[in-house]
């Protein structure tokens, strides 16, 4: 259980140049400088933070489950 966001959704990500790819290191380009919007906060299960971010990324008609999936997969390197 923990404090969780509520809105993860591109709309509420800042996104910044990746200095990495100054530097000549093969990197991407833009990475999460931080996200806004904080008005959806509440006390809950943690997953529920990837569960809303992986709904948020299939509500486009051209997304598909790939998207979630990606969602997963950086969630999974960040606590492995």
């Amino acid at each position: 259980m923990g404090v969780i966001m509520g809105d993860y959704n591109d709309a509420n990500v800042i996104f910044r140049p990746n200095e990495a790819s100054d530097a000549g290191v093969a990197s991407p380009e833009w990475k999460v400088g931080g996200v806004i919007d904080f008005g959806d906060m509440v006390y809950t299960w943690r997953i529920n933070e990837l569960a809303i971010a992986m709904a948020y990324s299939m509500v486009s008609s051209w997304a598909t489950v790939s998207y979630a999936y990606t969602h997963t997969c950086g969630l999974a390197k960040k606590f492995k």
